[in-house]
């Protein structure tokens, strides 16, 4: 999520909070595992994009255009994702 949201400074962020904000899937074929998550617990992400470069979904958060979850070694040294 981009640094200045209101749960980027947050420690713990429930799924459900999750669902407020469009959602940006990374698409890595058949299986999303966040999808899976959400569909345990019930919840259906606003998923309003499907991309296939991570780098690119950290561009479009930093445009604030949504949030998404990436695998974390994507995310080191990265300022604009939490």
């Amino acid at each position: 999520m981009p640094v200045n949201h209101p749960l980027a400074s947050s420690t713990v962020v429930s799924l459900e909070e999750l669902l407020k904000d469009p959602y940006i899937l990374l698409d890595e074929g058949v299986i999303h595992e966040p999808l899976m998550i959400f569909k345990q617990y019930d919840f259906e992400p606003d998923t309003q994009y499907r991309v296939y470069d991570p780098y690119t979904i950290m561009s479009m958060i930093e445009y604030v255009l949504g949030i998404s979850s990436l695998p974390k070694l994507l995310l080191i040294n990265v300022p604009i994702i939490l």
